[in-house]
Parts: C-alpha cells; structure tokens; sequence
C-alpha cells in the first residue's frame, strides 16, 4: 500500500526482513564498516524483527553504531515510510526464494543490491535491473555499496529499469494473461 506523503529521500541504505545468519544482516554491517567512514552522512537502516540485540551489538563493536539503525519490525505506514526515505537497498541473504522485500524495492523505485538467488537470476540482470555480489564477500558487498553512493547516475538508471520491471512483469494484467494462457494450453491437452 502506498501512502499519499511525500518523504524526502535520505542516506539510508534500507534492509527490510528477519534479522537472522541466512538473510546476511552480519555481513551488511560489516560491509558498511568499509564504506562507513569515507561517507559518514550514510546510514543502514535494518526493518525487521529477529536478532535485533545482535545486530546493535554487531554494529557497536565494529564502531558504527552511530550509523545503524534498528526499526524492528514494519509494516503500513512505517514500512511505507521507510523505503520511501531509502536510496539503496540491500538484501544479502544466503538462499532465497523470491525475495519478496526485492520486489518491495524495485515497486518503491530503489535501485537493489542482493546476492544471485535462482528466480532473480531467472527476470533480472546484473547492472541494469540490480547490483549482486557473491553471497559472504564483505569486500564484494562493500565495493557494490561504494558503487552506488557513490554514483547517483547509476543508482537512478538501475532504479529506473527496476521499476519499470517491476510493474510490467508483476501487474496484475500481466499476470491475469499469463494464467489464462496456461488454462488454454491445458484445455487443449
């Protein structure tokens, strides 16, 4: 759901699900360690519930704790809130299905930064629709971040053709045809 107030856009890099191992938030936080002094008007932005103590002592012993920030769990305005103030967003994860927070991001506008998971490869392409990095490579991850901070350009084109994948692929048109063609092809068998 998308709510009619306008947010201005921040230095956030957005993670959005459960905080745990799998989904990568450790790895984010220490990616962003790499970034984090050269851009010190950057912060990442965790919206989820799960190890959210671990993560804030993650973030404080690696001495960005300054520029990490714990909503916990959102939804509705709040989660609306959030990826509208994002610039980025990041989903390191270690095995997906389709992400779903992905295509939450790209339906947002966001250009994304995620990991190789089967069905992302399947609709979206490296460096036009998205930026991926080997799944636990904190050097890739934090080359991937720089990338986009640093490069305003690039993060708007990539958004752009997100979002343009977004709604021509996952409409409710496009979908609604794509069902009424397999019924078709299965009521001529």
């Amino acid at each position: 759901m998308y709510y009619k107030e306008k947010y201005e856009k921040k230095n956030i890099i957005l993670y959005a699900g459960t905080l745990n191992i799998r989904k990568g938030y450790a790895d984010m936080i220490k990616a962003f360690v790499l970034v984090a002094q050269t851009y010190p008007a950057w912060l990442i932005v965790f919206a989820g519930n799960g190890e959210i103590e671990q993560g804030r002592k993650l973030s404080e012993k690696l001495g960005i704790n300054k520029q990490t920030e714990f909503l916990g769990w959102v939804n509705g305005y709040e989660k609306d809130k959030a990826f509208k103030e994002a610039t980025i967003f990041c989903l390191p994860s270690y095995a997906e299905g389709f992400p779903m927070a992905v295509l939450d991001a790209w339906a947002y506008g966001l250009p994304v930064i995620t990991t190789p998971v089967r069905e992302i490869l399947d609709i979206a392409k490296d460096g036009k629709n998205l930026l991926l990095f080997k799944p636990g490579d904190i050097k890739s991850l934090a080359d991937q971040l720089e990338k986009l901070i640093s490069n305003k350009l690039l993060g708007e084109d990539i958004a752009k053709d997100s979002k343009l994948l977004a709604s021509t692929t996952f409409n409710l048109e496009t979908i609604n045809n794509e069902i009424a063609g397999l019924y078709e092809q299965l009521l001529k068998k």
